[in-house]
């Protein structure tokens, strides 16, 4: 049995995105959106897309702000605060827009570039397309569920040196 005062635990950036429920949420959410909604599309695939995407995104946010801060402060440095801020953000976009036309055209506009961007659609020549959202009230039920992200993020994972 290792001698627990010569093992030094350190913080990984980003880890919290190994953690088995926030790969669940994302599995769930790519699977739902490329599978199920075309299958089976009802009231209960568009709701599950909510629930994933508001579980894993904070801690996805998260990570990569953790992993530019990591990059530009020579060591990792593990902040709850700004998990804390990462869950507000998501809940604040992800409410405005299910309330807001203005705010939900904005998704589907940024949401298309971003994907035009990744798929490289620029050295194509291709067109970005708009991502399809219609706001809905009824989408703000999955909101609890940042607590989840919130808890989740919170305790991240560590690697163990000798």
């Amino acid at each position: 049995m290792p001698n627990t005062k010569s093992l030094n635990l350190s913080y990984i950036p980003g880890s919290s995105l190994l953690k088995p429920c926030v790969l669940a949420a994302m599995i769930l959410l790519v699977l739902n959106d490329h599978v199920l909604k075309s299958a089976i599309g009802n009231a209960v695939t568009g709701k599950l897309s909510d629930f994933a995407g508001l579980l894993f995104f904070p801690v996805l946010l998260h990570g990569i702000l953790q992993i530019l801060f990591t990059s530009f402060f020579d060591r990792p440095r593990r902040s709850n605060v700004l998990l804390i801020i990462c869950v507000w953000a998501t809940g604040i976009v992800f409410t405005g827009i299910q309330v807001s036309v203005p705010w939900a055209e904005g998704y589907q506009y940024s949401l298309g570039f971003i994907r035009w961007v990744l798929g490289l659609g620029f050295l194509h020549d291709s067109p970005i397309l708009i991502v399809r959202h219609w706001p809905d009230f009824s989408d703000l039920i999955a909101l609890p569920v940042l607590l989840i992200s919130l808890r989740v993020g919170w305790r991240p994972c560590l690697s163990m040196h000798s």
